[in-house]
């Protein structure tokens, strides 16, 4: 079985660079409008058992970036371009949104280059507002990102779930308490910050937990920063190859992650086969976060759930 140690320099060892040969904006709607080709997949610090491109990567997920940036950038100015005037939705009511961090953490060390460079560019693209969630947007990594170039014409949304819960499927990840005062930080550098609850676990006493993870959003959170405040949330995706992946180097893990009795198997958007909670559980559970957050945090919009 893999350690936690063994797993970390498969990783440094493993890391790649390349030219990204598909290069396609996709329409998403949840997160944000659209979705930025990646200029990275993979990860150089932490380890979540639950991220989908673990199941596809080779052992250890190990960071690939893509040496093409500019062509990505050139691609968005030009798709930007061309699309119709913004309709206000829950993304946003003025600009069109795109997400830059779909395969990647955009704040590691080896990322926070590239992203700065996206902020800096995007933003000028009149109607763009670029976007992404984060796990490591500690002060120290904030204090590197760049000012936002046009006050907050670009979004962070700090990922969070309740500590315990995250030293054993978020190895190598920010502390909560540091994203909170990362995203307090942001928000001084003029960036637009919401919260991003995912992926929602569900085990014995998960609301217990979420709502100490709530009261603590609310003791560390600035006023103007809850001004404007919102969330969205997802519930828990696995998959049998995840689960046969991560039963090789940390097994504790899959006790929360892969629990049959309360999941079934879907076909996803991309045509995979993967498992989420079923149904009525997941009905049952939605109604429970929308009270507690209404109950602890209520200045806090729910963009999206599901």
């Amino acid at each position: 079985m893999l350690t936690t140690k063994d797993y970390f320099q498969l990783k440094k060892a493993g890391f790649t660079t390349r030219k990204k040969k598909s290069l396609v904006i996709r329409k998403n709607g949840k997160s944000a409008d659209w979705i930025l080709p990646n200029f990275s997949v993979g990860c150089e610090t932490q380890q979540c058992s639950y991220c989908y491109i673990g199941r596809n990567k080779p052992q250890g997920n190990p960071l690939e970036i893509y040496t093409n940036i500019h062509e990505i950038i050139e691609l968005t100015k030009d798709f930007f371009s061309k699309l119709p005037p913004k309709v206000a939705n829950q993304c946003d009511g003025y600009f069109d949104t795109i997400d830059i961090g779909e395969g990647s953490d955009c704040l590691t060390p080896r990322n926070l280059p590239i992203t700065n460079r996206l902020l800096t560019e995007l933003t000028q693209i009149p109607n763009c507002k670029p976007t992404f969630a984060t796990k490591a947007g500690s002060p120290s990594r904030i204090t590197k990102l760049v000012d936002c170039p046009i006050p907050y014409k670009a979004r962070i949304r700090a990922s969070l779930m309740p500590q315990r819960v995250a030293d054993i499927v978020e190895v190598g990840t920010a502390k909560m308490i540091d994203r909170l005062h990362g995203l307090n930080l942001a928000y001084s550098k003029q960036f637009q910050v919401h919260l991003n609850f995912s992926p929602v676990i569900l085990y014995q006493g998960w609301e217990v937990d979420y709502v100490k993870l709530f009261k603590l959003v609310d003791s560390i959170l600035l006023p103007e920063v809850k001004a404007q405040l919102q969330m969205e949330v997802i519930f828990l995706t696995h998959s049998d190859r995840l689960n046969q992946l991560n039963l090789e180097w940390i097994p504790q893990a899959e006790k929360l992650l892969y629990v049959p009795t309360i999941q079934e198997y879907k076909i996803n958007e991309r045509g995979s086969k993967v498992l989420r909670y079923k149904v009525s559980l997941k009905q049952r559970a939605i109604a429970k976060f929308k009270k507690l957050v209404k109950q602890e945090i209520p200045y806090c919009n729910i963009r999206y759930i599901f």
